[in-house]
């Protein structure tokens, strides 16, 4: 029997939203083996902070959530890896779009300032307890047997942010939720 153009468009989706998944854990996988071996080398270019975010983006599947832009356009260039960057800010919306409710927008704001630049990731979702934080920047850890992925994405991102002599940060969101700082070092001028 043959499937309607509207069941047709339903599995071409659920195909697209699989590939995506699937692509983002072998990445994931393929990371975590790089960053343990030692072999990721940061290669430091000019790059704009809206454009690592919008790339980031064009990467992920963000679950039909509205993303919620606040980054200045005149922000200064800066000194980083873009592809890590990228995959840093991707990990990190990635995990908020996975637990932000889906009537709330995921919010991503920048500033740089003297010796670093901040990406801001907001969710609206459970939050995190602060007993688990560091627990979540562990491969393969997960907060519970319930939850979808396999916990490599924040574990990534921490290792290039660490890379690159910057860190993840994590705080409560003012209303419940996670708010994720990405920092990255500004390197001092001569």
């Amino acid at each position: 029997m043959p499937w309607s153009k509207d069941e047709q468009r339903s599995f071409l989706i659920t195909i697209d939203t699989e590939v995506h998944r699937l692509t983002r854990l072998v990445s994931n996988l393929l990371d975590a083996s790089r960053l343990e071996a030692g072999v990721v080398h940061p290669h430091v270019v000019h790059v704009a902070i809206d454009d690592l975010v919008a790339s980031a983006l064009a990467t992920i599947d963000t679950q039909h959530r509205t993303i919620d832009l606040d980054i200045p356009l005149d922000l200064p260039l800066i000194d980083t890896d873009p592809d890590l960057v990228e995959r840093i800010i991707a990990n990190v919306i990635s995990n908020a779009c996975r637990f932000c409710p889906s009537t709330d927008a995921v919010r991503i704001s920048a500033g740089v300032f003297p010796t670093h630049a901040e990406i801001v990731v907001i969710d609206k979702g459970e939050g995190l307890d602060i007993s688990k934080r560091a627990s979540v920047l562990k491969p393969f850890e997960r907060l519970s047997d319930d939850q979808t992925g396999v916990g490599l994405g924040l574990s990534v991102a921490n290792g290039f942010a660490t890379l690159l002599g910057g860190e993840l940060r994590f705080e409560d969101t003012p209303g419940g939720g996670l708010t994720v700082s990405i920092i990255l070092p500004i390197p001092e001028t001569p």
